[in-house]
């Protein structure tokens, strides 16, 4: 599903008025009705009978008096409230406030906190809260006499119903700087909006619903918009073809490269969760000293002794013997539980400049190159990173806040300056390619937030790569999987109690359940 910022979506509606000849105002109308007509399917579902509607003075206002309009029509209790004098409106917010007054549909101006103050009662008492109050022209932080009626709001028992977006959210961003509606529901208008997508303005808009307002084709595909929610019917069809006749040779051959003393089950964990993941063979190339603890682990992995340190880590000879054992595998999975001395850095830069088949580089071996990033624009092959925030930041050299407050740009311009598809982990992980798509994940959830887990995450991804998949489209489904696992395993063990092995235990499950979509 393609998702758009606030500056697209108001060059996509400019052109439909524009070049396609559709009337501002009929927009307006499609975009209340949409409203109107959600809010009253939540009536159906005997919920509400009194609807306040907030409005201000934008074209977001515009939309909430269409709705209340077209509300009161279907013999719903109706209040409209604007925040802005009658003078302070114009175009087809006007228009809508005159055919709010031949309709008789009463709507009030608020402009001092002591209007707002008669009027907390009906907050109170109203079913629906229909927030219409901010659009996605927004920017900067809510505060004064609108922040205290937003605040309000969200301490009401009625639902929460935000037009396009919950005001006081960038909707381009996601970031709140200021005070935010809080929705339960959100009825967005024409694409999804990326604010909507990411937190922390996921966690404010509810359960989103898209309508369809009438935009042509034409307008949306001129922005050729480069970012997209993976949901279950895309991830779905990105699985690399399985025939009845394969064997464990044709479904792919992985080959892990990690370990160091007190982090053996790392690679054991990217392994299995590998093997989970539908691949034929996979293979863990361990310090030597760490082979016997690495088998006492597992049944179904491979082990091959590397040359190792002082300190039993990969030494840089490590690095010409496993370019040797490469022959006949798929991918390289290189860092789960790898270890930082300084030989084993030059035995990663060794193969990520000289490795002949997809990397995945992940963990230390993120952590090992952050001084190096530029050795990713000479590889030979195919190479996928997957940092989470704090490896990001070192990799780019600023502080984590700096990642976390443009996770999608951040993944965007370091998969397209150095060439490498970009994994940025965490809560709704971004997936970015060297071209600049981006894909922004709808699965998991904060349980996933334990040891392991990107492990797991490694190996899923390293196992579509060698069962065939395109790199960009194995860290695509590889993080849907990995989520949806990770959401299956909540329901068993909840948020609280969920670890690593669990995620890979439901990733079976996750899979047949995105099959059958």
């Amino acid at each position: 599903m393609k998702i758009a910022t606030g500056d697209i979506m108001r060059r996509i509606d400019k052109r439909a008025v524009q070049e396609s000849g559709i009337k501002s105002e009929v927009l307006m109308e499609n975009a209340g009705l949409a409203v109107a007509d959600f809010v009253s399917d939540l009536a159906a579902a005997g919920k509400p009978s009194c609807v306040l509607v907030l409005c201000g003075k934008g074209n977001n206002g515009g939309d909430g008096l269409v709705a209340a309009r077209l509300l009161a029509k279907k013999k719903n209790r109706v209040l409209a409230v604007m925040f802005a004098r009658k003078e302070e409106v114009a175009g087809d917010v006007k228009l809508n406030l005159a055919k709010c007054a031949r309709e008789n549909v009463k709507v009030r101006h608020i402009t001092l906190s002591k209007d707002f103050e008669d009027l907390k009662k009906e907050f109170t008492s109203c079913d629906v809260i229909v927030d219409a109050l901010l659009g996605t022209g927004f920017r900067g932080a809510v505060s004064g006499f609108l922040s205290n009626v937003m605040d309000f709001v969200n301490s009401c028992p009625g639902l929460v119903v935000s037009v396009d977006l919950p005001s006081g959210l960038n909707s381009s961003t996601g970031q709140i700087a200021g005070a935010c509606v809080k929705a339960d529901y959100t009825v967005t208008f024409g694409l999804n909006k990326l604010g909507l997508c990411i937190h922390p303005g996921l966690e404010y808009a509810g359960q989103v619903l898209v309508a369809d307002i009438g935009l042509p084709e034409t307008a949306v595909d001129r922005e050729n918009i480069r970012t997209n929610l993976v949901e279950a019917a895309d991830a779905a069809l990105l699985f690399p073809e399985r025939r009845p006749d394969c064997n464990k040779g044709s479904l792919g051959r992985v080959f892990i490269a990690g370990g160091s003393p007190g982090m053996t089950g790392a690679p054991c964990m990217s392994g299995l969760s590998a093997l989970r993941s539908g691949c034929g063979l996979v293979t863990l190339g361990v310090p030597e000293s760490s082979c016997a603890i690495v088998e006492s682990k597992t049944l179904e992995l491979m082990t091959r002794p590397l040359p190792e340190t002082a300190a039993k880590t990969f030494s840089l000879k490590a690095g010409a013997r496993l370019l040797e054992m490469l022959q006949g595998y798929n991918v390289l999975a290189l860092g789960p539980g790898l270890g930082r001395d300084k030989d084993t850095a030059s035995f990663v830069r060794m193969l990520v400049a000289e490795c002949p088949i997809p990397l995945v580089l992940d963990a230390d071996g993120l952590t090992l190159m952050a001084n190096h990033v530029e050795d990713f624009a000479k590889t030979k092959a195919p190479v996928i990173i997957t940092p989470h925030p704090g490896e990001m930041s070192r990799l780019i050299g600023v502080n984590v806040d700096f990642v976390q407050g443009a996770r999608v740009e951040t993944a965007r311009e370091f998969a397209k300056r150095f060439g490498v598809v970009v994994v940025l982990k965490g809560a709704r992980t971004v997936t970015a390619s060297p071209e600049g798509e981006v894909f922004v994940n709808s699965t998991g959830n904060c349980g996933m937030a334990t040891a392991g887990t990107g492990d797991v995450l490694t190996g899923v991804i390293a196992s579509f790569v060698a069962q065939g998949a395109k790199p960009l489209n194995a860290a695509i489904l590889g993080t849907y999987i990995h989520g949806l696992a990770g959401d299956l395993a909540k329901n068993i063990f909840g948020e609280h109690g969920l670890i690593a092995s669990d995620v890979t235990a439901n990733i079976p499950a996750a899979i047949r359940n995105t099959l059958s979509k």
